[in-house]
């Protein structure tokens, strides 16, 4: 089965290219693939609001306001028959973050993707 975008790696680089003895990767794209896949990203600011109330026995009322920001991003993994112009198959994963770091955020996506494509090929 031949996909959209192919791409070649080097042994003993990695990619994205971090260093400069890697040569770039160019993709190589067939014209008559079997399957195209593709894949979007949304990200929502969010912010979360808590009121907490306890009731004193000395007969007041104590409260407490928790606010935390965060942000929730959500990857959608889709493949799609070409010559039908569909999709076949989609699945998604959300995730929450709170001022995480690049290296965060790759990991993170890496094990969104498992997560996705465990449930990949449906099952009859």
């Amino acid at each position: 089965m031949r996909a959209s975008t192919v791409v070649r790696r080097t042994p003993g680089c990695s990619y994205p290219r971090t260093s400069s003895p890697c040569p770039e990767a160019p993709p190589e794209v067939s014209e008559n693939p079997d399957l195209l896949v593709g894949f979007a990203v949304t990200t929502e600011d969010k912010t979360d609001v808590q009121q907490i109330y306890t009731d004193q026995s000395l007969g007041y009322v104590m409260g407490q306001t928790s606010v935390r920001e965060y942000q929730e991003g959500t990857l959608i993994l889709f493949f799609a028959d070409p010559k039908e112009k569909q999709v076949i198959w989609q699945g998604s994963g959300t995730e929450t973050f709170q001022n995480p770091s690049q290296q965060t955020v790759n990991e993170r996506i890496g094990v969104a993707v498992k997560n996705i494509l465990k449930d990949f090929p449906p099952k009859k």
